[in-house]
């Protein structure tokens, strides 16, 4: 058994077409093939654009834009709890 690798394309159909031709060598026949199916990159690039205009529209808002001092803000917002295995 000799391993090769080619690249193929997969339609809609889900029939796989090689995007090169195989050696000479090989002859016709069955084979046994695995496939490696590269990352969903598109939709990842999708979700990184939609990301970056959500933040975008986030610095646009502005939200902290009066608070004037972040850590003393902090202390007037912080909320303590009690821990329940401490009295």
């Amino acid at each position: 058994m000799t391993a090769l690798q080619a690249e193929a394309v997969i339609a809609a159909d889900g029939s796989v077409t090689l995007s090169r031709p195989l050696p000479a060598w090989v002859k016709p026949g069955k084979v046994q093939m695995t496939l490696l199916v590269e990352d969903r990159l598109g939709e990842v690039d999708e979700r990184v654009a939609k990301r970056k205009e959500v933040l975008a529209k986030l610095r646009a808002a502005n939200p902290f834009r009066n608070i004037d001092h972040p850590a003393g803000w902090q202390r007037e917002i912080r909320q303590d709890r009690t821990i329940p295995t401490r009295a």
